[in-house]
């Protein structure tokens, strides 16, 4: 376990002029053991949890106008980091999809009390988008959950046995039915590389989509989807259709 000081160094800071991030190559990691510990502002390391923060505002902050995030994978990224746009008075549009029912009423009702932003939560069917309401473009910041009832999805590349996945059709083809672009898409969620290669199509021409334990080699065949990709952090991919010039490594 690195000491206190190395996990400073590995720390990833935004330049101060905001027209880069610089990341540190050297902890990428190739499986599930990372260095860092646990953040408490979403279910990764703290040395991811702080890259996408930081990722998160410089976007924001280049934007002239409200920005759109959307997230496979509701969680409490879904607290925080809304949380954190709000804070620095950037407006926004946050599209969150979860597919088990029951674990978003749980934690949602927990928390719902410290969403400071609008929200609006839609359940659908298990393969249903007859529910699905027109998303309202304007400037006002606002939350839109999505949520479906396929229970715990469970990935069959790390199951023991065979196992027959609900069908996730409605809830990887969502998005395309908001008529929304996206400036930023996150993948932490189920039938993720599904998903990372729908968000291919749904990004504006400078967003990017956000993979997470991307050192699972089964997602890796979409990542030819995007024109440019890299790893960064200790767990994340970034891929986009313009150039990622905006990060740059330590060494």
């Amino acid at each position: 376990m690195p000491n206190s000081d190395t996990l400073i160094l590995c720390k990833f800071i935004q330049s101060i002029n905001t027209n880069l991030i610089y990341y540190n190559p050297d902890i990428i990691s190739d499986n599930d053991t990372t260095i860092s510990p646990p953040s408490e502002k979403a279910m990764m390391t703290e040395i991811d949890a702080n890259l996408l923060e930081e990722i998160l505002v410089f976007k924001a902050a280049k934007s002239n106008s409200s920005i759109a995030v959307l997230e496979w994978g509701f969680g409490r990224s879904s607290l925080y980091y809304p949380s954190v746009l709000n804070k620095h008075g950037y407006q926004f549009t946050w599209d969150s999809i979860e597919n088990d029912r029951d674990y978003f009423q749980d934690f949602f009702n927990k928390v719902s009390q410290d969403f400071v932003t609008p929200n609006t939560v839609n359940f659908y069917p298990e393969n249903n988008l007859d529910n699905l309401e027109p998303i309202k473009n304007n400037e006002l910041s606002h939350h839109h959950f999505h949520v479906f009832n396929l229970g715990i999805v469970r990935s069959p590349f790390v199951m023991s046995k065979p196992t027959n996945l609900p069908n996730g059709d409605a809830y990887v083809g969502l998005p395309s039915k908001l008529n929304q672009k996206y400036d930023i898409i996150l993948v932490d969620g189920r039938y993720r590389r599904r998903c990372v290669i729908e968000s291919s199509s749904l990004m504006k021409p400078d967003g990017i989509t956000l993979l997470h334990d991307a050192w699972r080699t089964y997602y890796h065949c979409a990542f030819t989807h995007f024109k440019h990709h890299r790893r960064i952090g200790e767990a994340w991919w970034i891929g986009s259709q313009s150039p990622l010039d905006f990060l740059v490594p330590t060494s």
